[in-house]
């Protein structure tokens, strides 16, 4: 699956289900506090991704993903410990 097609993929779906939605195109930015006043959001209301490497052993590695507030930090360092505390 390509990026692309991810993109539509959830188009679709909020189209199917009657979401009300505005689509705002800018260039791929990559930092919520320039893309925010783009979409006319203050920093707190907008949500951030990241994909975190958690390696739990030698031969074992998950993908964490967490969504924050547009105006959090995430401390990868904390992140792995919570989740490495979590792994039986």
């Amino acid at each position: 699956m390509t990026p692309g097609d991810t993109y539509s993929q959830l188009v679709a779906f909020l189209d199917q289900h009657g979401a009300q939605y505005r689509l705002i195109d800018h260039a791929p930015e990559g930092r919520t506090e320039i893309v925010s006043p783009m979409r006319g959001n203050a920093l707190s209301q907008a949500a951030k991704c990241i994909v975190l490497m958690v390696k739990l052993g030698k031969k074992v590695t998950k993908y964490v993903l967490g969504v924050v507030p547009g105006d959090a930090r995430v401390d990868s360092t904390s992140t792995r410990r919570a989740w490495i505390a979590r792994w039986p």
